[in-house]
């Protein structure tokens, strides 16, 4: 797992890094991670490549986001496309994305991944606004059902179902389908 944070100043001051937090559960359960503050654009790209080319899993992003993009720590903002084209060289078929912000599941960052050509496996997310303690506990969950449990379908949704029984907010997960070309959504809409 690849974890880069761009979380504003103020949640860097007080420590409210749930980027942090979640790679140090995957550390408890003896996975190979790397963890990364990413405070702009370049270290956004420096970081895919660094988790491509160190043939990573899964790319976790935490930051702020929401229905039209992300936020970094140096206040710029990236929209979905923007964001999806970062992705170019990470972009696999057995590869995932953790987008930890508010609207992290958002459809926009999918479709914005297939209009590139970026796709991956999977993407998962929140559609609502999440907070800091839940976002904590989400992935938490997430990543030890990825550590415990081949990673199937089947895995995925259990997850997802536990994360939306245990957190007020719904979760979700978008798996690219490669021979019709597009994300399918679970849960459904």
């Amino acid at each position: 797992m690849f974890i880069a944070e761009s979380n504003n100043p103020s949640d860097v001051y007080d420590g409210r890094l749930d980027g942090y937090a979640a790679n140090e559960v995957l550390k408890v359960r003896r996975l190979r991670t790397e963890y990364r503050m990413v405070f702009d654009i370049e270290h956004v790209h420096r970081a895919v490549a660094d988790a491509a080319a160190g043939e990573f899993d899964v790319f976790h992003l935490s930051c702020h986001g929401n229905g039209d993009g992300i936020g970094l720590t140096d206040g710029d903002s990236l929209n979905w496309m923007e964001l999806a084209r970062c992705f170019g060289p990470f972009a696999s078929l057995q590869r995932m994305i953790v987008i930890s912000s508010c609207m992290g599941g958002h459809v926009g960052f999918s479709k914005a991944l297939q209009k590139t050509g970026s796709n991956v496996r999977a993407v998962f997310g929140a559609l609502d606004d999440i907070g800091f303690s839940d976002t904590c506990i989400a992935w938490s969950i997430l990543y030890n059902e990825f550590a415990s449990k081949p990673l199937t379908v089947k895995t995925f949704q259990g997850a997802i179902d536990k994360l939306n029984t245990v957190i007020d907010g719904r979760f979700v997960y978008r798996r690219f389908d490669p021979i019709r070309k597009l994300y399918g959504r679970y849960p459904s809409a």
